[in-house]
């Protein structure tokens, strides 16, 4: 059979990407990848381009998000692929999503300020597409290093935006377990997002005693040691093993990981039989 190469972790300008959705899509086309899915954070606003540019391109399209949550200090993210992302509901669900992001960004330029950091907000927006997308803390990084206040992103989230840095502040988001409630709500597939950042693995089992469907366990920061562990997990608790590059573009902390993982077919049947059966 006939392989079908497949990423399904990647991000654009809506969120925290440097690329178009178009942009993805063209660059997902020449290397070859016949399937892919944008899960921006908290938003579902480059869907729509993306799915068309795909159709025109011949790539099969999966619609997909990736939602915020926090366990115990700690950051969980859960994706949702072939999620109702014209839902009326569900777009009033990422739009508070989006104001507490806002809020959060504000209050770290603030405390930026405080150490002697002389940035704007205004600048963090210019680096969010002004606007028209979430903004993170990849944006605050992205406007320090071009103002030449720091040297990398990396130097960013190490000192000072990432957790236990000095101008770090905690998200006030939902648990995991209602976010996995909210995914299928939206009739989507709730996977469990690098679950090797995880502090806690064994949360991974009470992820699927709530409903947890999924988890990625191809992902740039796994090594081959994690994989083989994590496909020993999906085995053990019945889950659907996905996967993705994780790309959030050139200039980005994660940087251009298009197609630098790939979904092995036989996983991608899998995950879209589920959705079939939906």
């Amino acid at each position: 059979m006939i392989q079908v190469p497949a990423d399904l972790h990647l991000h654009t300008v809506a969120s925290d990407g440097t690329f178009t959705p178009e942009t993805v899509i063209e660059i997902a086309h020449r290397l070859g990848i016949n399937t892919v899915s944008i899960t921006d954070h908290d938003t579902v606003d480059a869907l729509e381009e993306g799915s068309k540019k795909a159709i025109s391109c011949g790539i099969e399209f999966i619609h997909g998000v990736e939602l915020s949550s926090v366990y115990e200090e700690t950051d969980v993210h859960i994706l949702g692929y072939f999620v109702d992302w014209k839902n009326r509901e569900l777009k009033s669900y990422l739009s508070e999503l989006k104001k507490k992001r806002l809020d959060r960004a504000e209050r770290m330029v603030k405390l930026l300020k405080d150490h002697g950091f002389e940035i704007a907000f205004e600048e963090v927006l210019k680096e969010a597409n002004n606007y028209k997308g979430v903004v993170g803390r990849s944006h605050i990084a992205r406007a320090l290093v071009k103002k030449g206040l720091i040297h990398s992103v990396e130097e960013a989230f190490e000192r000072y935006i990432g957790l236990g840095g000095i101008c770090y502040v905690a998200h006030t988001l939902q648990t995991p377990f209602e976010v996995i409630d909210h995914v299928k709500q939206f009739k989507g597939i709730p996977v469990l997002a690098h679950p090797g950042l995880l502090k806690d693995e064994t949360l991974i089992y009470r992820l699927k005693d709530a409903g947890l469907v999924g988890i990625e366990v191809f992902h740039p920061n796994h090594s081959h040691y994690d994989e083989e562990i994590f496909l020993e997990l999906a085995k053990e608790l019945n889950l659907l093993v996905t996967g993705g590059s994780d790309c959030h573009g050139i200039g980005s902390e994660m940087g251009m990981r298009i197609g630098s993982v790939i979904l092995e077919d036989k996983y991608l049947r899998k995950l879209k039989s589920v959705k079939s059966l939906s």
